[in-house]
C-alpha cells in the first residue's frame, strides 16, 4: 500500500467515525488537502532525471512560453490599441460607434495611435519580461553551464 493511498484510507476512516457532521466535514477537508499536496509532491518533486535535465527542461519550457506570449501580443496589442481607442472616443464624444468612426480624421488618428502603440507595447512588454525575469534566467543558463553532462 502506497502512502497516498494509506493516507486517503485514514481520511475515510475518520470522516466515518467522526461525531457530529461539521467535524467530519473539516477533518476531510483537512485530509483532503493533505492528499492532494503528498499527491503533488510525488508527481511533481519526486524525478527521476538529474537536476541538470530539470533545470534544462524549465529553462526551455519558459523560453517557449515567453516566445508565445510575444507571438499572441502581436495579435492583443493591435485589438487592445483599437479597442481603448473606440471606447474612449465613444464615450467622450457621445456619439454612436457608427457616427463618431464616420469621420475620416478620427480613422487617422486611430491609424496613427495604433503605429505608435502597438511598438511601444510590444517593446515595452520585452523590457518588463527582461526586468522581471532577466536575473533568473541569467542565473539559470549560468548554473546550466557550469553543471556537467552525464556523459562527462
Amino acid at each position: 500500500m502506497g502512502i497516498a493511498t494509506y493516507i486517503k484510507t485514514i481520511i475515510i476512516k475518520q470522516a466515518i467515525t467522526a461525531n457530529g457532521k461539521e467535524r467530519s466535514i473539516r477533518i476531510n477537508r483537512f485530509g483532503y488537502i493533505l492528499y492532494l499536496g503528498l499527491v503533488l509532491f510525488l508527481i511533481f518533486i519526486s524525478s527521476p532525471n538529474s537536476l541538470r535535465e530539470e533545470l534544462q527542461k524549465n529553462y526551455t519550457s519558459f523560453q517557449k512560453w515567453w516566445s508565445i506570449q510575444l507571438r499572441a501580443s502581436l495579435f492583443v496589442f493591435p485589438i487592445a490599441v483599437s479597442g481603448g481607442f473606440i471606447l474612449g472616443g465613444v464615450v467622450g464624444s457621445g456619439k454612436t460607434v457608427e457616427a463618431f468612426l464616420y469621420n475620416p480624421r478620427m480613422l487617422l488618428i486611430l491609424g496613427i495611435t495604433m503605429l505608435v502603440l502597438c511598438p511601444l507595447c510590444y517593446y515595452g512588454a520585452k523590457w518588463m519580461f527582461n526586468y522581471s525575469y532577466g536575473k533568473h534566467l541569467k542565473n539559470s543558463r549560468y548554473l546550466l553551464m557550469s553543471y556537467p553532462n552525464k556523459g562527462d
